[in-house]
């Protein structure tokens, strides 16, 4: 069963910016994966970097909720399930009759959608944090940005991980999906 309030919105939302800052976060995960320490500076290019990409290229991190993780379609489930799953739907093709019958009007794949662990990628984050040392409030994320981050040379790992961070306690505190869009 779900918890109480599963079926209710809490309205909560929180704009995070260009994807790319989620990229920071990733990059930082994966220097904690591959090397066992944060990188020594925040990067410019975060899924350029050789660690980044040796992670990714490993089938299982300790970060797998995180770094296989869509960073704009998918959602994070307040369920337990180790490997974040990727479903590519396919949609029909509109083509009339004649593209039909002979074949051109077959199926077309849509975007991939990625449906990962609410309750282990806030396992990941702590984890993470014992590293990056974001201030853990109760407060919304924008104000934990404003009093806690804002200036901050870690500033755009900070952001990406205090939104998921309280996105995602929220999704399991009330039995919500967190929905990336």
């Amino acid at each position: 069963t779900l918890p109480p309030g599963s079926d209710k919105d809490f309205n909560y939302t929180e704009k995070v910016g260009p994807y790319a800052v989620f990229h920071h976060l990733w990059r930082y995960a994966a220097h904690l994966e591959i090397r066992g320490e944060p990188p020594a500076e925040p990067g410019t290019h975060p899924t350029d970097d050789a660690c980044y990409q040796q992670a990714i290229a490993k089938p299982d991190t300790r970060f797998d909720q995180l770094l296989r993780h869509s960073d704009d379609i998918g959602y994070y489930y307040p369920i337990d399930f180790p490997k974040v799953l990727t479903v590519t739907p396919e949609v029909a093709n509109q083509g009339g009759l004649f593209k039909k019958i002979f074949g051109e009007g077959s199926k077309e794949t849509a975007r991939p959608v990625t449906f990962g662990s609410a309750i282990r990628l806030l396992d990941e984050l702590v984890e993470i944090n014992k590293f990056l040392n974001v201030p853990v409030r109760e407060e919304v994320p924008s104000e934990t940005y404003e009093d806690g981050i804002h200036g901050d040379e870690w500033g755009d790992e900070k952001w990406s991980w205090v939104v998921l961070y309280f996105m995602s306690r929220k999704a399991v505190e009330h039995g919500q999906i967190v929905v990336f869009e």
